[in-house]
């Protein structure tokens, strides 16, 4: 114990735990940064086909809060899946 309380004393950090990072890389870069448009098409038509997000996730090193934001985004059109066809129909007349 009195070697511990002298490595201490003296500034010694090797066996510190600290914090380590989940992610990738290190600091924080825009997600667009990272991928690049087909990435990103392919992610939603991952998501859209039932694929889990955890799973999503892991695959493209992110977190779970930063998949869910990158779905969220508004995408232009020739990215964003196309809306599903209406259910009702119009008669004629």
């Amino acid at each position: 114990m009195l070697q511990v309380l002298r490595r201490v004393e003296a500034g010694d950090r090797k066996d510190e735990p600290g914090v380590r990072s989940t992610g990738r890389g290190g600091g924080s870069w825009s997600i667009i940064g990272r991928l690049s448009d087909a990435d990103i098409c392919e992610i939603v038509d991952r998501f859209h086909a039932g694929e889990p997000k955890h799973r999503l996730a892991q695959d493209y090193g992110m977190s779970v809060s930063t998949l869910k934001r990158l779905l969220r985004r508004p995408r232009p059109s020739a990215i964003a899946p196309l809306a599903p066809a209406s259910t009702t129909a119009v008669s004629a007349g």
